[in-house]
Formats: structure tokens, sequence, C-alpha cells
């Protein structure tokens, strides 16, 4: 179990240096069957060990420098110590999956395997399941894939069946492969150079630079991003050392970060992960200018893409070359690539040099050293296609003068004073000093060489406003005091918002701290030179002062008082551990008793809208019965109606004939007309008319006319007897407006009743 915390342990640190995941949900428990397991695996392989790595590409591959400068590997003996360590690009291992590891020499077997993918382990256990950060950290692990049995890639074929599809774009595009392959070794470039610029195709829609980077990234087995965020690119740089393809970002602006990232590998400042160093650099595809200080800077290497031409050839000969160029890219040309890195020395790297020097004159003196390697790559991809009729040194050294370089001059503004080395800067204060001549007094009015913190850290302050007034007023190419934040900004404990105090300042004043450490050796000299001080190590002045107000004795072991300080922050710190630990129980617990009382209260919730549910279908169907019977009474109440209007016609006609017969009459005294019926028989208030048109007829002389009060009515009421048909006001018949309604198809006047 002792072991199993330790193994724990490391994974937490290997997180943490890998962007600030931490594997919190690992119990102890599944380590220790973990281990068990690799005890087992290691029993059965006959004792052979593994190293565990987290990141897809290039493992560190370390060994040491022996006294004649030569790498050899380190063997653990007692002078191990006096060598320097340093990593060998040449000769390492290249993780692309979990079934395959190459090198420089083709695939490793898998019993000759030296490293082990730790990600697929841990993606089985719970917590890379339900921990959002670390499941999306172990899924945004972008594999390589790579097809077996590994075969030679056929470069002759390859590239001439896209110099047929790219035609007068085919050279920048040997010229964005060869960055593509100086991206996948960006960290050997950076050890040689210093620098490694973004391979950046420009070009208008339509002219093939997305389709290059696609067929690079086949090539390569990269990974491809369109129209991604900064900020998840740059996440991606630390987690891999194969680089990322990113086609066609949105605006100028989201590639300012990731640029000044992986510009010299230093990294980048973010608020939740602090430091982040990446691995590798990216490939980039834009359809817009870079403007402002990212065009002054020399982190980019533009390549112009011309509109390509299909008009001539025809669509279908255009996707058909397409889709052949790609069916022969594959990522067995990585065997190549890895290789190629061999020929990456620093005497290859300045015999190609030369020739940028001697046509980037007034530019950033970089510049040549960084595209060198592009040069010397794609010379290397013409020796691959060994045929000159499809590709030479000749043809890409023509476009270099022809295209490249008088492009490079129009991209960058040489009006636009920038430095983007720490060192530039310090030897333009250094240069400053020795033009206006000036004493130490002056000096340390605005700067101080060797400022000591509490944690015994020596760091250079100035203040910058100063700094640059005195570049200018030297007459030197001063950089603009944003350019120098942004730089100092991305410098490991460099801030610009550092308080000192300087010669003649008694209070302390807003001004920029780097450490020493940032800057070269021989320009500290210059600068320790100009300011009398020739080794600062142990002397006693103001610079040594520390910046709390707190001069550092001289102790020859652990300060007692700070033992205690020391212990009592372990202390403290045990205490924060028990109460975080006791918060995180009790808000478990809180946690699942509101959950608990919450699921309760729907349930009761849910139980009352049941019960409500079922009163309003008992009321929906007491509704329907009260609706049936209303329809039931409307219908006695017409047939009632009927009744009190009079007797139908043939009921009238029958007691006609009922009361001739009584009178003695016979039915051949009685004459009939058409109908059947005597011309005498006649129903005294009924016609075959419409009743309501009848009784319409037939009003009342009265109407409207009150028969008691002999008054018409304004705005009292009134109501009329069914049986004499008068009208009558309410108050002179004595009957209430209330009831009025009820009574109207029933109501008799006085003289009716009687």
């Amino acid at each position: 179990m002792e072991v199993a915390k330790k193994f724990k342990v490391a994974i937490n640190r290997s997180f943490n240096e890998k962007g600030g995941v931490f594997w919190k949900g690992l119990s102890d428990e599944q380590i220790a069957t973990y281990a068990m397991t690799k005890v087992e695996e290691f029993a059965r392989t006959g004792g052979k060990s593994l190293k565990a790595s987290l990141t897809i590409g290039r493992q560190a591959n370390k060994k040491c420098l022996d006294e004649n400068g030569h790498l050899v590997d380190i063997v653990p003996d007692d002078n191990a110590g006096q060598y320097e360590e340093e990593e060998d690009y040449d000769t390492a291992t290249y993780i692309l999956n979990e079934m395959v590891q190459v090198n420089r020499h083709g695939v490793i077997k898998e019993d000759d395997w030296e490293y082990y993918w730790m990600v697929p382990f841990l993606q089985s256990l719970p917590a890379a399941k339900t921990n959002k950060k670390i499941k999306r950290y172990l899924e945004t692990v972008h594999r390589v894939r790579f097809e077996l049995p590994c075969r030679p890639f056929n470069w002759h074929k390859f590239i001439s069946e896209a110099k047929l599809f790219f035609k007068e774009n085919f050279i920048p595009c040997i010229i964005f492969l060869s960055g593509g392959i100086a991206a996948f070794h960006y960290k050997k470039i950076l050890k040689i150079v210093g620098s490694c610029p973004v391979a950046m195709a420009v070009g208008e829609p339509s002219s093939g630079k997305s389709t290059a980077l696609k067929l690079i990234a086949r090539l390569f087995g990269l990974h491809l991003v369109s129209q991604s965020s900064a900020e998840f690119v740059v996440s991606d740089l630390t987690k891999t050392t194969i680089p990322i393809c990113w086609d066609d970002p949105t605006h100028a602006s989201v590639l300012k970060r990731p640029l000044v990232c992986v510009f010299d590998g230093i990294g980048t400042q973010t608020h939740d992960r602090g430091v982040e160093i990446p691995e590798t650099t990216f490939l980039l595809t834009v359809n817009f200018k870079l403007e402002d200080d990212l065009r002054s800077f020399e982190r980019t290497a533009p390549i112009c893409f011309q509109k390509l031409v299909t008009k001539d050839d025809g669509t279908s000969t255009f996707l058909d070359r397409r889709r052949k160029m790609f069916s022969l890219a594959n990522t067995h040309s990585l065997i190549d690539v890895i290789e190629l890195g061999e020929s990456l020395t620093n005497e290859n790297i300045d015999e190609h040099a030369t020739y940028f020097k001697q046509h980037l004159g007034g530019l950033v003196k970089r510049l040549p050293n960084s595209y060198s390697a592009y040069r010397l790559l794609s010379h290397k991809i013409a020796e691959l296609v060994d045929d000159e009729s499809i590709l030479s040194k000749n043809m890409l050294d023509e476009f270099f003068k022809v295209d490249f370089l008088p492009y490079v001059i129009s991209f960058y503004d040489v009006t636009v004073k920038v430095d983007t080395t720490t060192d530039d800067l310090l030897r333009l204060m250094v240069q400053a000093i020795q033009i206006l001549q000036m004493d130490k007094s002056k000096i340390e009015e605005w700067m101080r060489n060797d400022v000591k913190g509490m944690d015994g850290a020596r760091s250079i302050v100035f203040v910058l406003p100063k700094a640059l007034d005195h570049m200018n007023n030297a007459n030197l190419n001063a950089p603009s005091d944003e350019s120098v934040r942004q730089i100092i900004k991305s410098i490991k404990n460099a801030t610009t918002d550092y308080r000192s105090r300087f010669l003649n300042t008694p209070k302390k004043i807003c001004c920029v701290r780097v450490p020493r450490s940032a800057f070269n050796g021989d320009l500290l000299k210059e600068l320790d030179t100009a300011l009398g001080h020739q080794d600062t190590e142990g002397e006693e002045k103001q610079g040594d002062i520390l910046e709390e107000n707190v001069i550092e004795d001289e102790v020859s072991g652990p300060c007692p008082d700070c033992l205690t300080k020391n212990q009592e922050i372990d202390e403290l710190n045990m205490e924060h551990y028990r109460r975080m630990e006791k918060a995180h129980d009790w808000y478990t617990n809180e946690e699942a008793r509101q959950k608990n009382s919450f699921l309760a209260r729907i349930k009761e919730q849910q139980g009352r809208i049941d019960g409500l549910e079922q009163q309003i279908q008992s009321l929906k169907r007491e509704n329907d019965e009260l609706k049936r019977k209303k329809e039931e009474l409307q219908t006695k109440n017409n047939e009632v109606d009927v009744a009190k209007s009079g007797t139908s016609v043939v009921a009238q006609a029958m007691t006609a004939i009922v009361e001739s017969r009584k009178s003695g009459e016979t039915l051949e005294q009685v004459p009939l007309n058409d109908s059947g019926m005597g011309e005498d028989i006649e129903p005294k208030e009924c016609s075959l008319e419409n009743p309501k048109r009848k009784s319409e007829e037939n009003q009342p002389a009265n109407k409207g006319v009150c028969r008691i009060c002999k008054k018409r009515k304004k705005s009292a009421g009134m109501i009329v007897c069914t049986k004499c048909d008068q009208w009558l006001h309410f108050s002179c018949s004595g009957i209430k407006a209330k009831d009025a309604n009820k009574l109207k198809r029933t109501f008799l006047c006085e003289e009716c009743k009687h």
C-alpha cells in the first residue's frame, strides 16, 4: 500500500506539470490493484521494467555530455553528477498510440518497448468518467494513426502527384511541408536556434492552402482544428510533441497568445493553470493579413499561396488528382521525418543562415537563423525525391529569392521598433549607458542590477519609462512600452508591477523585475562592470538590501526561527487539510440530504398534481352531466311553449267536425276546399304561417304602454301578460326585476288570473 501511495503522488505530480490537473479520484486500492497486476507482468517478462508516460510523441531520452561534449548514456555511478544532462532527440522513441512505438529505424516491437503509455489505463478508472476536468484532459489526447506493417514511403510518387495538383503553388507547398517537419522537431530547433517561427500559409480562399495543411496532417498524423479558440490550442500544445494544424482562425487577435507561447518555448501564463510550457508548435493557414505587433515579431514564416486555376483541367480531373494525392499520403513518412531530425545541427543551420543574411538586411537579426531550417529541410525533401525534373534545390532557391524573401520583407513592418528577447532589451540598456556615459549614481536612479528577494533569488529591477527614454536619447532603436511588457510577462518569475527603491527616491516606486537567470552571462558582466561591481556575491551594498527592508545575514546552518516558522506552517497546513476534509464530508452529506429532501418535495408535489388532475376530471364529468340536464330541460320548456301558443290546425279541424256532428250537420253539408277541409273550418288563432311572424303582426296596441298607469316605459322595466298580451311595469304588477326573467313565460296579469 505504501508503494501505491507513492505511485499516486507521482501521478498527481505528473498531472500538475501537464496543466494543473490533479488526480483526486484515484483511490489507494485501485493503485494497489494496478501495482499487483504490473508485478505479475514484471514476473512474466523476466524482470523488465517500463517507463510510464502521459505524452503522445517523443519521449524524453536523457543522456549526459562527456568531457568532449559528446552525448553518452547516463551510468549511475559516483561521478555521474559531474556531467550535464541533455536530451538526445535523434535516438528518441515516439509513442504514436496504444499499439505503435517508433524511432528513426522503424517500428519498435512490443517486446523491446521501454515506455508504457498510461492514458488508456487512467481512462478506465471511475474518476476519469465522473470528473469533467480529468475526462477532458484524457479524451483530448490525439493519437496518431499508423497502419501496420510499415512500408517505405514513396516520396517520388507523392511529390509528383502534388506537383500536378498544386501547379503554381507547388513550391510554396514544399516550403509549407518543410515547416511541418520543423514543427515536428520543435524542441531541437529551439535548442539550436532559440526560436521556432510558425509556418503560416497566407492566401485568398480556394488557393489550396487548406488542402496543403490537410495533406501535411495526413502525412504526419497531426490533429487538425478549424476556427478553434486560442485557449484550447495552447492547452493542447502541452499534452503532445506532435504538432497541431490550425486552419483558418476566426480573427487575427486570437493568434497573439499562441504565437507568443510557442515562439521561444517559454510558454504562456493562464489564470487557472499557471505557466503552460508547450511541447510542440502548430501550423497555420489564414485568409487575413496580420497587423500591428504580430506583423513585427518574427514569430511566423509567411508562405504566400496564389489562387488555383482549374478551368483548363476541369472539375473531374481536379478532384481525381486530389483524391490520388491523398491516397498516397500516409504516416509511414514519419520514419523519414524522424530521421531528417539528424540533419538539424549547428553547422547545417549556420550554413543555410548565411544565404538569408545576404537578403534580409535591416530586419530582426534572428530571422536568418529561424528561416534556415526551412531551407535546410526543403533541400532534404529534394534529396528524398531524387529527381531534379520534379524538384531540385535550384527550384527552391529561386522561389526563396524571387517570391519568399520579397514577401517577407513586405510582410514585416521594419519601422515598428520591437525587440523580441530579454537579451536584446538588456543589450540596448547597456549600450545606452555606454553612449550616454552614465556613472554609477545616474544608473542607480533608474536601475539596480542585483536585488535579492526573500527566497534568495537575484533579479534586475529598472524603471521602464526611464530606460526607454535613455535608449531614445542614445539614438537607439528602442522597443515600445507595450512590447517590452509583453516580453516581461512571458518570463517566469518576472513582473511589471514590482515596487522598489532607487537612488534619490526614498519611497518605493513601480518598476520592472526580471530574474538575472533570464539574461545572457556576458551581458550581465557588462552591466556589472558599468556599475562597478566585479563580483556581486557576498558584497554588502545597496542592491543587496532585501525589498522587505530586511538585511540578509550570513548563517552557517538553518535558522532556528525559520525552523520554528516552518513547523508552524506545517501544523497550519495539516489543520487546514483536516478542516478541508471535514468541510468536504459536511458538504457531501449536506448535498445528499438536500438532494433527498428535494426529491421528497418533488414526490409530494407530484402527488398533489395527480389529486388535482383527478378533481379536474371529476368536475368535467359533472359539468357534462349538467349540460345534458340543461338540454333536456330546454326541450321540455319548448314543448310547454308550443302547448301554450294554441292547438294545431288538425286538432282545430277535428274539433269543428265533432261540433258539427253534435249540431246535426253532415259532412255533405260542409263544403270542402282543395285541402279537403270545409271552408268554414278556420282555426281561431292559428295559421300555417310562421308563428313568430304571426305574433309580430298581431302585437297589441298598447305595446310599450303600461296597462295600469298608461305610461310608456323609459328606464323602468316591463313585462307582458302571456294571456292577454298587455304590458305592465314591474312596479305596477308588483314583481321584482330580478324575478322577471323567471316569470316571463308564465306571467299573468291580475285580470287574467281571475
